[in-house]
């Protein structure tokens, strides 16, 4: 019995460290990515990819409640335990659980949060390359087209200032 409650504490412990260390880490991460995103909305004062941050919320959200999952994976065997502490009777002995079931159960879990990483954490990590490349490319474009709208200006005075010059040139030159 004090191993199951040893065992139990422990594994309660782990999830919670988990658990925090990737609330953390997807923190920061968000963090990093509004940081990023504020900036590039400001340069270019325009909505940049709703669809791609649809899915990359929707990630997330997979991702939290798999976390979620895991962290209430355990919350049963408190069940067990109450339940077996209640067993009035003389002659009853306790119960001695098998919790064969629940390991597996946590294995499959934590096999699964692996394979979800791997195969989410890239295609994750090429959406926000994506989407931070098409917002970096639009306020380029939007740049590139400023310039270019400033030199056909500049370019116009200037051919207006020439035309002006020529006529003086042509005035001096009949006048002589």
């Amino acid at each position: 019995m004090k191993d199951q409650d040893e065992e139990e504490a422990q594994l309660s412990a782990d999830i919670n460290q988990t658990s925090n260390r990737d609330n953390v880490v997807l923190r920061s991460k968000l963090g990093n990515n509004k940081g990023d995103m504020e900036r590039l909305k400001n340069i270019s004062n325009v909505e940049l990819g709703s669809n791609l941050e649809k899915k990359v919320d929707e990630q997330d959200r997979k991702t939290i409640a798999i976390v979620e999952t895991k962290k209430n994976a355990h919350k049963g065997l408190i069940d067990i335990r109450s339940v077996m502490k209640t067993n009035i009777g003389l002659d009853q002995n306790p119960l001695n659980p098998d919790l064969s079931q629940v390991h597996h159960a946590c294995d499959l879990l934590d096999e699964k949060e692996g394979h979800i990483y791997s195969t989410l954490g890239p295609q994750k990590d090429q959406k926000t390359k994506e989407y931070l490349a098409n917002a970096v490319q639009h306020g380029l474009k939007t740049i590139m087209y400023s310039d270019k709208v400033d030199i056909e200006q500049h370019i116009e005075f200037n051919q207006t200032g020439l035309e002006k010059l020529q006529k003086i040139i042509t005035k001096q030159t009949v006048l002589k």
